[in-house]
């Protein structure tokens, strides 16, 4: 697994930049955390495939595409794309 740093997250996938080694066209397992209103922290798991990565300085740039994200088993992570649609 992989730490994604300032990552962007949207309805097809999440980028960011990552310290770790990356190659284009793998599949990866992804958790990505939530914190809820009363402070704890949620986290789902999701698969996806590594669309894109290249080097950015310091740092490795990557996209990632999610292989299949639904209601049932990804019911925190739609809750949060459908705030964020409606906040901007």
């Amino acid at each position: 697994m992989i730490e994604i740093l300032r990552p962007n997250i949207g309805w097809g996938g999440i980028g960011g930049y990552t310290r770790d080694p990356v190659e284009a066209g793998k599949g990866i397992e992804i958790e990505v955390f939530f914190e809820q209103r009363s402070g704890e922290m949620t986290s789902e798991k999701l698969s996806g495939k590594i669309v894109w990565a290249r080097r950015d300085g310091n740092f490795n740039a990557l996209g990632i595409s999610f292989s299949e994200v639904n209601r049932t088993s990804h019911p925190r992570l739609l809750s949060y794309l459908q705030y964020i649609d409606q906040a901007d």
